[in-house]
């Protein structure tokens, strides 16, 4: 529902829910009424506002990817932003270094 190309479609795919509510299983029953109707607007802004990014993570924003949920906990902080970066230049060096090694 929420990775939908368009406002319109996420609608769509909310509306079927609530179409067929009654023949969905009772947690998923509990879910909608509680943590994706009231806050669907709000869910589905990114899909609007061109000014409201798709993640409220800015670390995923930076490195184009959503990151499984051990790797966010660390960019959260300083020293984990740290790292990640050494990390990433150091691959990237070695990468650079491997292909100069083969080229010559």
């Amino acid at each position: 529902m929420f990775n939908q190309p368009s406002y319109d479609e996420a609608t769509k795919s909310l509306n079927w829910f609530i179409k067929e509510f009654g023949n969905l299983p009772n947690f998923i029953q509990n879910q909608l009424q509680k943590k994706v109707i009231p806050y669907f607007k709000t869910f589905t802004l990114h899909l609007t506002d061109d000014n409201v990014p798709k993640t409220s993570n800015l670390c995923e924003n930076m490195f184009r990817k959503t990151n499984p949920k051990h790797n966010k906990r660390r960019t959260k902080v300083i020293k984990g932003i740290d790292i990640r970066c050494r990390l990433r230049e150091r691959k990237w060096n070695e990468r650079k270094l491997k292909k100069n090694q083969r080229s010559s």
